[in-house]
């Protein structure tokens, strides 16, 4: 998680006994008083250099920026020493002043830090989401995060709320007028999901076959061959797409067995719902 904008100042120490090395901080308290800390504090590694050489550290220079410790990671990228920062925090460094000059630079101009990206899984919840929205006259207003955490919604009415997205996934809607509920048998009609299967039988040791079976259809119970894996999808194509990408084989016109390795088939189910995941993301991105 990103840590929360902190505006303040970045500034510059240069000290006495060597006009090359140069304390960069950032604070967002007064940088006069975080002077008077780094020559006043012993414990600290500005603080050991005063008191080994006998020199105060001198303010060179501060500025104000809206986002210190993105300021701070802008500085230490633009001199190719980013790993600085991270050293223990001693952020004590040998630097000519151009290079100085340059960091400067980039921290007044770095601005806030952009925001992360959403993990895969989030943007392929905001997908599922928004299928069983359809017709519903809902929008979605955050990302989902958890399907049984909480999620703002608004309906075509402008009545905004805050819920557990599965209970709008299975059909509730809005609290105040009504907007958006629908019977759930009415939802899984529409959005027709779907199991798929990694089918083995006992007649056929070495053999495998994949299924893609509506939800709640009933299943051939004079065949020998039995659900080994399944992964539930709302999305058939897509499901069938990514299984047999992980097979590593191309999609036969029928349900016939074929010769593989159970133990890569199973291991195929297992990166079933992380691929979904990867491909809806991308879907939800405008890859296609």
């Amino acid at each position: 998680m990103q840590s929360p904008m902190k505006p303040g100042y970045i500034y510059v120490l240069v000290h006495p006994s060597n006009p090359k090395l140069h304390k960069i901080g950032i604070t967002t308290r007064n940088p006069e008083k975080r002077l008077k800390e780094h020559n006043s504090d012993f414990t600290q590694y500005t603080g050991r250099i005063v008191k080994e050489s006998g020199q105060l550290w001198v303010l060179k220079e501060y500025h104000e920026v809206a986002d210190t410790q993105w300021a701070e990671v802008c500085f230490w990228a633009s001199t190719g020493l980013s790993v600085i920062p991270y050293r223990g925090r001693i952020e004590v460094e040998e630097l000519d002043w151009h290079t100085v000059e340059k960091g400067i630079a980039a921290a007044k101009s770095a601005g806030v830090r952009p925001p992360e990206p959403e993990p895969d899984y989030v943007l392929a919840n905001n997908t599922w989401m928004r299928k069983r929205l359809e017709g519903r006259n809902v929008t979605l207003l955050s990302n989902i995060r958890s399907k049984f955490g909480k999620a703002n919604f608004k309906c075509s009415a402008g009545h905004e709320w805050r819920t557990v997205p599965n209970q709008v996934a299975d059909g509730s809607g809005c609290p105040v007028c009504g907007i958006g509920n629908k019977p759930l048998e009415e939802i899984i009609l529409d959005v027709k999901p779907a199991n798929v299967y990694l089918l083995t039988s006992p007649d056929h040791p070495g053999m495998i076959k994949i299924r893609i079976q509506p939800c709640g259809s009933e299943e051939d119970t004079s065949s020998s061959w039995n659900p080994h894996r399944f992964r539930y999808t709302e999305d058939v194509e897509l499901a069938e797409t990514v299984i047999w990408r992980l097979l590593g084989r191309e999609a036969p016109f029928d349900e016939s067995a074929f010769e593989y390795n159970l133990q890569a088939a199973e291991d195929a189910f297992r990166k079933f719902t992380y691929e979904m995941h990867t491909q809806l993301a991308f879907k939800e991105k405008g890859g296609y």
